[in-house]
């Protein structure tokens, strides 16, 4: 099915010349078109991987916008830019104290700068950051946060709020999900909605300006690794599966959507991130957490957790770990046989939880301390993709 794409006259110029300049530069895996206000600027940054598949088309790219919301992330919260103090630092001493102030309140939110997602899939913009912004003022008030709030609450309700703080409580208890504290800054959001509109605009214009593009830059060969392992994992397989992967959870939405979209971070250091519409499924996983499916140490670990499925060798642990003893005495705690006990203890032995020491012909048992600390802190590892 072809697509149709619809432009103003600015926009087909761009879609021309990008068509263009993509066809003379494929060879080299490179291509990029920066538009400006008056004039266009050909740069070249890694080309963005498309794989269409069936009829919906997936691409792995990196989305300035969607790293400038990252970074307000960051920013909002010293505990999330201990990875970077450097950068933060400096982006930080670079913004007007009004900003910084602003950034203060936003902490009050559950994700700072992720209440702004839905504005890139509802836009479709994920590189040109002054663009992304130009279309953010259009929005009134009223609009921007009918949008930032999920379209949760209808825009009558937001209005009637306004003017009633007995309904503001009201509704505030019907998006438990936007603060972490006090409703004091959603009350904020809601009676000054032109206010916050702008000072998330000048938040971003400001973070955007202080060596944001230059931290890009520096960044560019991770973003590359992340965005070719990624085009590797995913090939013939279904996004949605990938992104579970990714996620470490199920994806409870039932959609089809036409475009899947996975898009590196730096500054969502901890988190991958899902947003998404009717149309468009967009993914942000982070370049500083491994996110490959290591089957080796999967496959290793769940043989260690089936040996020690059995509850009676749980119990040797546990008595072991009290006193290190020999198989009779185990015998007798436990009301086994000998046989039964001498199995077991084997299987321990197999995987190292356990070693032996004969003392006057009796063998004796201890924990091997070293190897189950090494046992759950490879776990916590694990699951902790660390």
């Amino acid at each position: 099915m072809e697509k149709i794409y619809k432009y103003k006259s600015s926009e087909f110029i761009w879609f021309v010349l990008s068509k263009i300049y993509f066809s003379q530069h494929m060879n080299q895996g490179k291509c990029f078109l920066q538009t400006y206000s008056n004039h266009y600027e050909v740069i070249e940054v890694p080309l963005d991987i498309d794989i269409k598949q069936n009829n919906y088309n997936i691409s792995v790219r990196l989305s300035k916008v969607t790293e400038l919301l990252a970074a307000v992330h960051m920013l909002s919260d010293n505990n999330h830019y201990s990875f970077d103090t450097t950068w933060a630092k400096h982006a930080l001493d670079n913004i007007s104290p009004e900003s910084k102030e602003f950034l203060n309140k936003l902490s009050a939110l559950n994700f700072p700068g992720l209440e702004l997602f839905d504005f890139i899939t509802r836009e479709g913009i994920y590189d040109d950051i002054p663009l992304f912004i130009t279309k953010l003022e259009h929005y009134s008030g009223l609009d921007f946060l009918h949008i930032i709030l999920d379209e949760k609450l209808s825009k009558e309700q937001l209005i009637s709020a306004q003017r009633d703080e007995h309904i503001f409580h009201s509704l505030a208890d019907e998006i438990p999900w936007v603060l972490k504290g006090s409703d004091c800054f959603l009350k904020y959001m809601f009676m000054n909605t032109e206010d916050y509109k702008n000072s998330t605009i000048k938040l971003l214009n400001e973070i955007y300006h202080s060596a944001f593009e230059e931290k890009l830059e520096e960044l560019q060969h991770k973003y590359e690794d992340s965005i070719e392992a990624l085009k590797q994992r995913l090939s013939g397989r279904n996004p949605i599966e990938v992104g579970e992967e990714i996620k470490g959870a199920k994806f409870s939405v039932k959609n089809s959507f036409r475009e899947y979209i996975f898009s590196p971070s730096y500054f969502f250091h901890h988190h991958n991130i899902i947003s998404y519409n009717k149309n468009t499924y967009l993914m942000i996983f982070n370049i500083n957490i491994d996110n490959s499916f290591d089957d080796g140490e999967a496959e290793r670990l769940s043989d260690l957790l089936k040996v020690l499925s059995d509850k009676t060798r749980l119990e040797i642990l546990r008595q072991l770990k009290r006193r290190p003893t020999y198989g009779k005495i185990l015998s007798s705690r436990l009301n086994l046989t000998t046989a039964t006990i001498s199995r077991h203890l084997d299987q321990l032995k197999k995987i190292n939880l356990i070693r032996e020491d004969k003392q006057n012909n009796v063998k004796y048992y201890f924990v091997n301390s070293d190897e189950v600390e090494k046992l759950f802190d490879g776990i916590r590892k694990f699951i902790s993709n660390r």
